[in-house]
């Protein structure tokens, strides 16, 4: 992983660590002046959920009420209602508490009766306020993501209040009791945090949709749905959501469901474009596919309206699901997929974080760190991944590189010859067709020389064509060595060669024709082991006549000073123009 990679994880992970506010709401109440007081609250169960407040205060229900155990409410999932009740402490002498709040956001009715004073001998009286996440911002005693409740000068001081919970979630919750002043510090703080972690989820959706904006690969569109769909879920779960203009209109008892199902599918299809599962892995792809309809049919009970049975099951779909993925991961990392690394970690993180808020309350005691690493698990699973995304750009750009540079290796093989390493007869040709036509634009003077070796055919039958190939290769490295850098030399066919002169006239390439001959005639072979000796090579040379000569009049005219070169005694250079016309 890049060092520069490393210190973001880490500079996170500091400011994680040192922020206070991301457990304002909760875990940090005591610090910014909140009392918690659930060890003081008593629970009633009402089974049916039809029972109201007088019956709550009768004789045989005020004798049913039972305290908790620790310092907060762990009911669980419940398709009861149930009933508190809680005697408000004085924040200090003289000094009374302004605010009640439930700490946990998703709880779906929250009820409050507060007594109000009244005189001596009056019948009771009671003041209802409404809450929980179904109830509209604007309709709330106070606009916060968590359940607040105003504790009014009218509540006589240390009297009982009565609430009923009933809840689509798991009810699992503190009672916190603030000073106004208190609470807007605790808040202030609250709002950044959570500001930091919806801005960088934000931030990593939008430069991801810009990437696939730009790229059109489908994985950065399923990142960007992933990543959104974090956003909604946090949002949800942190209450958050209801703040959204028409929120009221949007929430419901399947919000929270459907904001999760799609979240896991999002992920789903993520990973399998990410790791091109269809493609690489059979196996995995029937799996992630299997993942998909599973958790589709984990929704089916919430068609009963049973919505804590789709909860429950859609929970633990999300646990199976991301250890599937972490193996998943993990395998491809095993395979030497560098950037599966990025998955590892982050899903890694990010299950820790699931399993620790989804088993909260339920199998292990919810603390602060069961509350907040959700929000926490999932900017560094989005972070991480957004980085895998790159590693995966870096990657591909990598495997182009590699590409274009074995198809450029591979197009030079296709147009040298293999014995030789000269160019071989189709490049040759495609090259002498296009400078031909610039020097004839440009009235420039082009030659052509035509090599033969002489005597080939009885070298080869006395010899072998083994020796015969380094008459070849010898003739090769005195063309090499006698002609310039833009010159072009290739094999033509057999043991006919061919060499390209560019802005060469013909006195010119009589003179390179007489240094590869004489270069030539100066090796020495040593075939079979008897003595040295030397072959020789004729060479015909022909230039471009003017704007009306072509290719195939040029190497013509080439081939017939070769022959002519051949017919005078071999050995030797013949320019055509010294023919007789």
């Amino acid at each position: 992983m890049p060092c520069k990679h490393w210190l973001t994880i880490s500079l996170f992970l500091a400011l994680a660590a040192h922020c206070p506010a991301v457990a304002a709401a909760e875990a940090s109440a005591e610090f910014f002046g909140g009392q918690n007081v659930s060890a003081m609250v008593e629970l009633l169960e009402d089974p049916g959920g039809r029972m109201g407040l007088a019956q709550a205060l009768a004789p045989a229900s005020q004798a049913a009420f039972r305290p908790i155990e620790g310092d907060r409410i762990e009911i669980g999932f419940s398709d009861s209602a149930w009933w508190g009740r809680l005697k408000i402490p004085p924040a200090a002498p003289g000094r009374a508490f302004d605010l009640l709040e439930f700490t946990k956001p998703a709880l779906s009715h929250i009820d409050v009766y507060f007594p109000i004073t009244q005189r001596p001998n009056a019948p009771p009286r009671w003041r209802k306020v409404a809450g929980g996440e179904f109830v509209p911002v604007d309709q709330r005693p106070i606009a916060f993501r968590c359940p607040i409740f105003a504790i009014t000068p009218d509540t006589p001081p240390e009297t009982r209040i009565y609430f009923r919970i009933k809840s689509l979630v798991s009810i699992n919750t503190k009672l916190v009791c603030w000073r106004t002043a208190d609470f807007l510090s605790a808040t202030f703080y609250d709002n950044m945090a959570f500001g930091a972690i919806y801005g960088a989820l934000l931030a990593m959706g939008l430069y991801n949709l810009i990437l696939f904006l730009s790229l059109r690969d489908k994985v950065y569109l399923f990142y960007v749905a992933y990543d959104f769909s974090i956003i909604c879920y946090l949002a949800s779960v942190y209450g958050h959501i209801a703040f959204l203009p028409h929120a009221a209109t949007i929430m419901g008892p399947s919000t929270y469901l459907i904001l999760s199902a799609f979240g896991l599918i999002a992920g789903i299809l993520f990973v399998r474009a990410f790791l091109s599962i269809r493609a690489t892995s059979p196996a995995w792809d029937i799996l992630t596919k299997l993942a998909v309809l599973i958790i589709c049919l984990s929704l089916s009970p919430a068609l009963w309206d049973d919505h804590n049975a789709s909860n429950r099951v859609l929970n633990l779909v999300a646990l199976i699901i991301g250890l599937l993925f972490l193996c998943l991961a993990s395998d491809y990392l095993r395979r030497g997929y560098r950037p599966a690394l990025y998955l590892v970690i982050a899903w890694g993180g990010f299950m820790l974080g699931v399993c620790l808020f989804s088993l909260g309350g339920v199998v292990i005691p919810r603390t602060p760190l069961t509350v907040y690493m959700l929000p926490l698990g999932a900017v560094l699973d989005a972070v991480l991944l957004s980085f895998a995304l790159a590693d995966r750009i870096r990657s591909l750009q990598s495997e182009r590189a590699d590409l274009a540079k074995s198809r450029s290796h591979f197009m030079e093989l296709a147009r040298r010859d293999g014995l030789t390493g000269l160019y071989n007869r189709r490049h040759a040709f495609e090259h002498l067709r296009r400078i031909l036509a610039e020097h004839q634009e440009q009235a420039r003077p082009l030659s052509l020389l035509m090599l033969d070796v002489d005597d080939f055919k009885a070298f080869n039958d006395t010899f072998g064509h083994p020796e015969g190939d380094k008459v070849l290769v010898g003739l090769a490295a005195a063309i090499c060595q006698g002609v310039r850098a833009r010159d072009t030399a290739c094999r033509y066919g057999g043991e006919e060669f061919m060499v390209v002169l560019p802005d060469s006239s013909n006195a010119d390439a009589l003179k390179v024709a007489e240094r590869i001959r004489d270069a030539f005639e100066q090796t020495r072979f040593n075939p079979g082991g008897f003595r040295p000796l030397s072959v020789t090579v004729s060479i015909g040379a022909a230039s471009l006549a003017g704007a009306g000569d072509n290719l195939e009049a040029l190497v013509g005219r080439a081939d017939q000073a070769l022959y002519a070169a051949k017919a005078s005694g071999k050995n030797r250079t013949v320019s055509f123009d010294d023919l007789p016309q």
